[in-house]
C-alpha cells in the first residue's frame, strides 16, 4: 500500500467513525428531548414561555436536565449560580414550603 492509499483509507476511516458519533449524538439527543416530554407531562412541567415574567421565582429546568429556583426579571432570567450560555426551557411553581408544628 502506497502513502496515498494509506491516506485514503485513513480518512474514510474518519469519517465512519465521525458519522457514527453524529448519528449517536442525534440519537441520545433525541432520547433526551422525549424523556423531558414525558417529564413535563408527569409533573407539570410547563414550557418557559408561559412563565411568569414579574420576579416571581419557579423552579425551572435546563436542556442539560440540571433544575433550580430563578426568576425572570428585565428581559433575562437570574438564578443563584449564573447560566447566561443556555436559557431554561420549562418550569414550574415552586412548592409550598413545609409547615412547621
Amino acid at each position: 500500500m502506497n502513502e496515498n492509499q494509506f491516506e485514503r483509507v485513513k480518512r474514510a476511516l474518519k469519517d465512519m467513525v465521525n458519522e457514527t458519533i453524529d448519528g449517536y449524538f442525534s440519537e441520545v439527543q433525541a432520547g433526551l428531548a422525549a424523556h423531558a416530554a414525558i417529564a413535563a407531562m408527569e409533573w407539570g412541567w410547563q414550557p418557559i414561555e408561559t412563565a411568569p415574567k414579574d420576579g416571581t421565582h419557579v423552579w425551572v429546568s435546563w436542556p442539560n436536565t440540571i433544575q433550580g429556583e430563578a426568576w425572570y426579571l428585565d428581559g433575562f432570567w437570574h438564578e443563584h449560580e449564573y447560566r447566561d450560555d443556555v436559557a431554561p426551557t420549562h418550569w414550574r411553581p415552586l412548592p409550598a414550603p413545609p409547615m412547621t408544628p
